[in-house]
This record gives structure tokens, sequence and C-alpha cells, in this order.
């Protein structure tokens, strides 16, 4: 007895265009492994600090704080808009930086950002190891309540990917909520003082992460469930203007991992009014599937209203009746009573080429995978 067996293959697919600086990055080809989200396929220099020599001068503290050394928070990002220094972040992976959503209220357009990595300081463009990269797509949390600050949170995808070196490296984000009282550090080039001036050389600040009660105690109706505050409670040690979206990282035992991003807080360093962070450990899974596509941003011009087996169609001329097989004289098959179909009525099928010519079909399964026969790849 004759059995016919089904096989089929999942293909993972890569949305990427062709990028030429791909061949001089040897870190391009990895982005899709390099995910700290989970902690699995981590860059192995996640959340690992580095110390270069210094040449200068410190600057003055911030607030409780003082100048960083050079280069030794690795995965800080400056987020400059036309040019100018807005906002703060953080390296994922080679093509995403995580910050705040409210950085974007104003200026939403991606190409006028930038994104500027591997610096110390602003005013020094002869730095040897900084990269700037245009911001290809900016994902703000669709659920980003301004009034409230609730789900301050965004995503800012690179239009090049980012070469990794002792200067520039990506950090995971923590598994679980803080311990009360534990000590992480807030880094950034914000103000030096309330309404003061920012500083030009990173800054860092050790703060005390609070319980949520006390937060509530300190604030009151204002924190929502997934908000952290940290700072001191006779004040002095704070985030201030210019460090929204920067990073709070905490020393998990054998690396940094990132806890929060700047998002709120009344004044800078005043007493019983900590600084406010967004919780990341509660967003790891939107992280997760917007940088993989899961999610559709409605900044990114794509059409969301698509729905898994709906087609967006206009008027079009079907043939009457079903189309059939039909056996010839010479003993072939063939099907009859078929016409092109509509364009893009089929938004789900797929054409599998190679060097440009098609040879097989699939079906369009996930925003990453594609449905196919396993006879398609025999060879």
């Amino acid at each position: 007895m004759c059995k016919k067996y089904l096989f089929i293959l999942i293909l993972s697919l890569n949305w990427t265009k062709a990028d030429p600086d791909a061949e001089k990055n040897p870190n391009a080809s990895a982005s899709a492994e390099t995910n700290c989200i989970f902690g699995k396929g981590c860059n192995d220099q996640a959340g690992i600090r580095t110390f270069i020599p210094e040449q200068d001068e410190e600057e003055s503290r911030i607030i409780g704080g003082h100048e960083a050394w050079a280069h030794s928070w690795p995965w800080q990002v400056s987020l400059l808009y036309s040019d100018m220094p807005a906002c703060g972040g953080a390296i994922l992976d080679l093509w995403w930086v995580i910050t705040a959503s409210h950085c974007f209220k104003r200026y939403k357009k991606a190409s006028m950002w930038n994104a500027v990595v591997g610096m110390h300081d602003l005013e020094n463009a002869n730095e040897s190891c900084h990269q700037t990269v245009t911001v290809e797509k900016i994902i703000s949390h669709k659920d980003y309540n301004q009034k409230t600050n609730e789900n301050d949170i965004a995503l800012v995808k690179l239009r090049s990917p980012l070469l990794f070196d002792e200067c520039v490296r990506p950090v995971g984000i923590v598994n679980k909520e803080l311990s009360p009282l534990e000590n992480c550090t807030v880094t950034g080039w914000g103000a030096i003082r309330e309404n003061g001036p920012r500083a030009s050389r990173l800054q860092e600040v050790n703060v005390t992460v609070f319980d949520p009660q006390t937060c509530r105690n300190f604030y009151g109706g204002k924190m929502y469930e997934f908000m952290m505050c940290a700072g001191a409670v006779a004040g002095g040690m704070d985030a201030c203007q210019g460090d929204s979206g920067g990073p709070l990282s905490c020393f998990t035992g054998e690396r940094y991992e990132l806890a929060g991003v700047v998002s709120w807080g009344v004044g800078c360093g005043r007493a019983q009014r900590p600084g406010v962070y967004t919780m990341l450990s509660h967003y790891k899974q939107w992280i997760d599937s917007s940088m993989h596509g899961d999610l559709v941003s409605v900044d990114s011009g794509a059409d969301s209203t698509a729905q898994c087996g709906q087609s967006k169609m206009g008027p079009c001329q079907l043939p009457s009746g079903l189309a059939q097989v039909v056996s010839a004289e010479d003993g072939t098959f063939k099907v009859e009573n078929i016409s092109e179909a509509c364009p893009n009525s089929w938004p789900w099928h797929v054409s599998l080429q190679n060097h440009d010519t098609h040879y097989c079909s699939g079906v369009l399964v996930h925003p990453r995978w594609v449905l196919a026969p396993r006879h398609c790849f025999a060879k």
C-alpha cells in the first residue's frame, strides 16, 4: 500500500533591507540572536561596565552625584532632536534603544532624531569611539497617558546597526521587581540642579529604590502600579531635566541590568520627592514583541486595521463558477476556470524566491514566519 506524507516547513523571516554596512559590521548578522529581554542569547558583554583610563578633570557634581568614569556606562544613549540633546536611553541590542514615551510628545518624526552612543563629553566631537545613528522608527506604548504618565515607555529602531566595542554595549532587563532599599545608579547629561544648566559630560548618581507603599506615601494617587521611585528621603540624589528616558541600572551580582527609565518627578532632588521611573520588568513581553514584529506602531505608517485572514481590496471582477481539476486525453490534469487574482486580495500569499526568481509559494502565518512545503527546500 502506497502512503503519502505531507511535510511542511516553517521559515523564519528577518525583515531587514539589504544593508551595505552589514559586511563592515560583524555584529550586524547577530542582531536577531542578541536578545537580552529574557536573558537568552544575550551578548556576553551586556551589562558589563568598562573603565578606560581618564584624561580630563572631573566636572562639577550633579544632584548628589558626580561625573561618571568616561565610557563606563557603555549602554548609555543620548537622543538628539535636530542635533540638540533631548533625552537619554539605553541600548538593548544592535538595532534598538529603550527610552521614555514622553520624549516624543511633541516631536514624533523619526527622521529628525539621532542616537549618539559611546559618548562621554557631548561637546567633544573628537571622541574616538562614539557612533551617531539616524532613527528609523519610534514605537511608543499605545496606552501611554500624558496626564498620568502611565506606560511611559518607548522603543527606538535605528536605521543601521551599532558596532559593539569597549565603548558601546547592550544591557539586559531585570527579571523581577527589585528588593526595597536596593541601590541602583541613574545616569545622564541632564541639569546639574533644578532649572540649572545641563552637563556636557555624563553624570551618575546612586539612588535607593523604595518599596511601592513608600512611593505612594510620597506621591499619593500619582503613583500607578507599574511605576517605581528611587532617590533619598532627605533629597539631594536624583535625576533632573534632560535625563528623561535614561537608564536606571542595577548590579545583579555578575553584571548590571536595566530596572527602569527616567519618567517624571516633582522638582529635582527635593526631600520626599524621589524620581519616578517606568518599571521595565512589567513591560518585557511588550518590548520583546515590539522588537520582533508582533505589534505594529501607529507611528510606523503601517495599516493596523488589517486582521489575520482578512484582505483590503477595492472592487474587482472575478470569474463566475468554481475552479475545477479536469483530466486531459493524454492523462495529464489541469485546473480550469481560473483567472488572475485581484491585486493584494490574498495578502498572506508569499513568493519564495532565489536570485529574484520565484520557485515556490508559502503562507504568512506570523509577522516573522512563513508556512511552506518541505519539498521546496529538498536540495
